[in-house]
Order: C-alpha cells, then sequence, then structure tokens
C-alpha cells in the first residue's frame, strides 16, 4: 500500500512540477555551449564559450550524415550537404555540437610525446595539471527538413493542458494521504486523462503532451549519493525528436535514449547476459548484426586535445578489415573469408608465427606445401640505393640456412668485422671478406660465364673464318693504345673496375690467338728448314755451328 501512495503522489508532483523544471533545464543546456540562427537552408552556431575547435556532427534521416572540424574563431555551419556531397532528405534530424578544450600548444607536445612514447604517468600527470574534463560540453537538439527548409523552433516550449502558471512554478492543488494508498484497478495521470478510461492491460498509464519522471534524491548528508534522475518521452519542442530517454537530471545531460522507429532487437540481453546489437538471439557476449557489412566505429572526437581520428571495425562476404576513416578510408588490414588457422600468431613472448602457433623464433615462417618463402619488393621509381632487408644485432650477426633434407647448414655471419661462410658444426669459415675487400677462400674459385651457353667461351678461335689479327697489326695496336686488343686499359679498369668473368674470358681468348700465332710460326720455321735442308747437304748444316 505505501509503494503505490507514494506512485500516485510522487508521479503527480513530478508531471506537474518537474516536467516544468525538466524544460527549463533542457532549454538552458541546450543553449549552453552556442546560439542558434536559422537561415531556411542553413544553420549557424556562434560560440559563446572559449574552445580549441568545435566539432559539429548532424545525422539525418537514412545514412545522411554530417561531420565537420571547425578552428578556433569560426562558426560552424551546416547547409544541408553531407560528407558525400548529397544533399539531406526531408525528414527529422539531430544535432550534437562538441567543444575541443583549450590546451596550449607546448603542453599538447607534451601529450602527445607522451602518449606516442607510451608514458603512462606523464600522461595523468599533464591530464591532472590541466584538469581536463571526461564530460566535455556538449550541445545538443533536432530540427526538421521540409521541403529542402530547415524547421527549427528550439526555443519554443509546447505545453499543453489545463494549468495555470506564473514564473515557472505551477499552481496545483495539494492533495495528502497520511496513510497508505492503494488502487485495486490501474492508474491513469496527466491532463489527458479521461472518465472512463480504458486501460487495456496497462496497470499505470500516463497521459499528455509533456511526460517526465523525475526522480528526486533529497539526501543532504554529503555521504550519501544524492543525484537526480528523469525519465523524459519525447522533445516538447516543434519538429524535436521521438525518444524514450534517461536524462542525468542534476547535470542536465541526456545518457540514454532510444528513438522511435528503431528496428526491433536494436538492443537485446538476453538471460546469460549477451548482448544483441540488431539481433534478439545473441551467440556470444556482443552480437552484432547487420544485412550488410556490420561495423564498430572508434572515433576520438578532438574534444581533450588530440588530434582527431576514426577507425572502423568491419566485416562482409569479401573481408574483415580495419578502415582508417580518417586518412581516406583506406584499409590497413584486411583478412579473407576462408584464411587458414594461425596465419598470423602473436605470443606472449614477443615471437611472431605465420603459418605456427608456435614460432621457436622471433619470426618464424612454416608452411607445410614447400610454398614458404619471404619476399621484400619495392615497386617505386626508385632512383638511388636502399635498403631492402635487414638484420641489425648489437655484436654479431647471423642468419642460418638449413636444408633439413640433406642435414646441412650454412650460417652467413659478421665474424669480427668480417663477413664470414661457415658450415655449421666445422667452425671453418670456408669464406672471408674483410672491409678493405680482400677476400680469403677456404677452397677452389668457380667462374662460369654463362650455364649451358657455349658460344660465350672462346672455342670460337680455333675456327676457320676468325679474323686472327696479323702480328703488324697486332704490333701496331701495342704500340699506339698500349694494351692488348679487348682487353681493358688500366684507366678504363680503374674507373669501371675488373669483372673478373670477363677478364679470365679474354685472357683465354688471347692464349688461344697465341697458339695460333706460334703454330703459324712454327710452321714458317717448318718451311724455312725445309727450303735450307734443299740448298745443302745436311752433313754440311749439321757441322755448321
Amino acid at each position: 500500500m505505501k509503494k503505490v501512495y507514494w506512485i500516485v503522489s510522487m508521479s503527480l508532483l513530478f508531471l506537474f512540477v518537474g516536467g516544468f523544471i525538466g524544460i527549463a533545464t533542457e532549454r538552458a543546456c541546450a543553449s549552453s555551449v552556442a546560439e542558434v540562427i536559422v537561415g531556411g537552408d542553413w544553420i549557424e552556431w556562434e560560440p559563446k564559450v572559449a574552445n580549441d575547435g568545435l566539432v559539429l556532427t548532424v545525422s539525418g534521416p537514412g545514412t545522411a550524415y554530417f561531420r565537420e572540424t571547425f578552428p578556433p574563431g569560426s562558426i560552424p555551419a551546416f547547409e544541408m550537404v553531407d560528407n558525400y556531397g548529397n544533399m539531406f532528405p526531408d525528414g527529422p534530424c539531430k544535432y550534437e555540437l562538441t567543444v575541443i578544450q583549450v590546451v596550449a600548444p607546448d603542453v599538447r607536445e607534451d601529450l602527445i610525446e607522451a602518449r606516442e612514447s607510451g608514458d603512462l604517468d606523464a600522461l595523468e600527470e599533464l591530464s591532472s595539471t590541466l584538469n581536463l574534463s571526461y564530460q566535455p560540453s556538449v550541445q545538443s537538439g533536432s530540427f526538421v527538413i521540409q521541403d529542402g527548409t530547415i524547421i527549427f523552433n528550439e526555443t519554443t516550449l509546447s505545453i499543453s493542458g489545463d494549468r495555470d502558471w506564473q514564473e515557472g512554478v505551477f499552481a496545483v492543488m495539494d492533495i495528502g494521504h497520511a496513510d497508505d494508498v492503494y488502487i485495486n484497478g490501474s492508474l491513469c495521470v496527466g491532463f489527458d486523462c479521461v472518465d472512463n478510461e480504458s486501460f487495456g492491460f496497462d496497470t499505470i498509464r500516463l497521459k499528455e503532451n509533456n511526460l517526465r519522471i523525475l526522480f528526486d534524491d533529497t539526501s543532504s548528508s554529503a555521504s550519501f549519493p544524492n543525484n537526480d534522475w528523469r525519465i523524459v518521452i519525447n522533445d516538447t519542442t516543434d519538429g524535436g525528436g521521438n525518444y524514450f530517454g534517461i536524462e542525468d537530471a542534476t547535470a542536465g545531460r541526456s545518457v540514454f535514449r532510444m528513438e522511435a522507429g528503431a528496428p526491433a532487437s536494436s538492443l537485446y540481453i538476453d538471460d546469460y547476459g549477451r548482448v544483441g546489437l540488431g539481433t534478439s538471439t545473441p551467440a556470444v557476449e556482443l552480437h552484432v548484426k547487420d544485412g550488410d557489412t556490420p561495423t564498430v566505429r572508434l572515433e576520438q572526437d578532438g574534444t581533450y586535445g588530440w588530434t582527431p581520428q576514426t577507425w572502423d571495425l568491419a566485416g562482409n562476404e569479401s573481408n574483415f578489415f580495419i578502415r582508417d576513416v580518417t586518412n581516406g578510408s583506406r584499409l590497413p588490414l584486411r583478412i579473407q573469408p576462408g584464411t587458414p588457422s594461425s596465419t598470423l600468431s602473436l605470443r606472449s613472448d614477443g615471437k611472431v608465427g605465420i603459418g605456427t602457433w608456435s614460432p621457436e623464433a622471433t619470426l618464424e615462417v612454416e608452411r607445410s606445401d614447400n610454398t614458404a618463402q619471404i619476399k621484400v619488393e619495392d615497386t617505386g621509381n626508385q632512383s638511388f640505393p636502399q635498403t631492402l632487408f635487414l638484420l641489425k644485432n648489437n655484436g654479431s650477426v647471423r642468419f642460418d640456412l638449413e636444408d633439413t633434407a640433406q642435414a646441412v647448414t650454412w650460417v652467413f655471419q659478421n665474424h669480427l668485422g668480417k663477413f664470414a661462410v661457415t658450415k655449421a658444426g666445422t667452425g671453418v669459415r670456408e669464406m672471408e671478406l674483410d672491409q678493405d675487400g680482400n677476400l680469403v677462400l677456404q677452397g677452389t674459385l668457380t667462374v662460369r660465364a654463362g650455364e649451358g651457353d657455349e658460344a660465350t667461351y672462346p672455342d670460337y678461335v680455333f675456327e676457320k673464318d676468325y679474323p686472327l689479327m696479323p702480328l703488324s697489326e697486332l704490333e701496331s695496336f701495342i704500340k699506339e693504345k698500349k694494351h692488348l686488343p679487348k682487353v681493358s686499359s688500366a684507366k678504363e679498369l680503374a674507373s669501371k673496375g675488373l669483372n673478373m668473368t670477363e677478364m679470365q674470358l679474354t685472357l683465354l681468348e688471347k692464349v688461344e690467338e697465341l697458339t695460333l700465332y706460334i703454330l703459324a710460326q712454327q710452321r714458317t720455321i717448318n718451311n724455312l728448314e725445309a727450303r735450307l735442308e734443299a740448298i745443302q747437304p745436311k752433313e754440311e748444316v749439321e757441322k755448321k755451328p
């Protein structure tokens, strides 16, 4: 009985007096940040508070959406054009104007540096020094676009019913009950209740054009909570919004709102505590369901002094992706449906696995189908050398090439300032290259001009049609050029370096040419000896000293 009496008496008081106070509070809060100026097809908000910029957001029917950050000193404006260049359609719209708090440039730099370096202590100290508000100043409201014209009447209070009031105080006949009250039936409260009200299954009905319920906590001791709350049904202004809301009446802030016309199961909490957004059958703790690319948006709006930045997490039949909305809606991370398990694994010890959940190195790439590869490619038009692969360590740097089929591992390392190649397990450095360019090999150096291309080898010198230079021409060339034909001069070698393969083949060509010269000379000697033997007896020739 006591509970019913409290409902009756407090409902009347809240609806009559609290309702009017609620209207006045809403109006005051709505005009606390900026003064609204409407020009038919545009709206401007003239700031009334100090700011480091303002963020204006307007949402309209369907997907109509406008958002812009206005710098300090400017006047936020909306001209019925969304962020994609399309005109807003007719229908109800909502706006939100958020103040970016004033932060000195040097302090802002310190904040950014502390965040980028991960210095949480510095961040906390700077934030406490600045006394950054965790409830930024926000002005919100609604308007209607009708036939391409903005209808905005935020200052008009719509109050109906037979009420006598003066200076914001209603003259209401008080009814007091000194005992518990119970009603064996339904209860209707409001100026539009009628005799023989048809309640249907309603136990309590609130009926009039301005519906508010205020929870006024009158605790006066500092140790007791005393914040006031209000349930708000619809705006009281012409062209206002239709919604169910909960307001922090003490702070004058709307903290929860459900708009009329919201789809079924827009917010659903099942008996296991699972939350569904767009579904009444959530399968996990938070289940987001939509017919086209369900998306979660993370938006830093700049109100605390940080640079505005917006990210989207979304997924569809093509991919799951992270979208950098602020920077041209780029997609820095994408995952295609059907991607194998452990394609990318990040372990608690800092190891990264590609194709494995159990990486044994800082980075391990594992495949079981002979496709394990790493490719580093720069497709830009670069006219200067650049590092595409870097191994860096404080001391000896090495990487191993292990052939598990042949049970052989080659170690490439920086050994005492020298580049060395070692066969693992032997300790023998098969090759060393020092910083002066000196190369030491443990075995034999073999040079191939071009495997399978016999034309590159100088056997062509022994072909019948080879143009062997006459010795007289060769002598003249040497006297003039001071080097052999096809052999680079000392000046050329100093400028372009020595190509060992090319030089070896050229020298082989010269050896073969020299062989032809020697053979030709031997034939000449043989001919001269034959002619000499024909002229005089062999015995005299042999006796000749």
